[in-house]
């Protein structure tokens, strides 16, 4: 999902005169991202969702800074909402998985 949400909104960027940062940072946080989910398979299925839910808590909270707090154009609010929303949705997924795992 990450990497479609770096292509829906790079021409956007574009668009309104911005420089789109080429991968460098997507890759740095998959890679931090595997590296905590491989750290976590020691600890067992509760700390991989714990840290897993730890991101999306993270991408979702940044989501909702951008929407609160800068004055987006209304294509740039609609695909920052969109992205938010599948970040809470699958957010409230892991939460629904941790208890299984518990």
């Amino acid at each position: 999902n990450r990497y479609d949400f770096g292509h829906e909104i790079k021409p956007l960027i574009a668009k309104y005169g911005g420089t789109p940062i080429k991968g460098t940072s997507i890759a740095g946080d998959l890679h931090r991202t595997w590296i905590a989910i491989r750290n976590a398979f020691t600890s067992g299925d509760k700390a991989i969702y714990e840290e897993c839910i730890r991101g999306e808590e993270a991408f979702s909270k940044e989501y909702g800074d951008m929407l609160m707090n800068y004055d987006l154009p209304e294509d740039v609010k609609s695909v920052v909402k969109k992205q938010k929303d599948s970040v809470d949705k699958a957010l409230v997924s892991l939460r629904e998985m941790e208890g299984f795992a518990a």
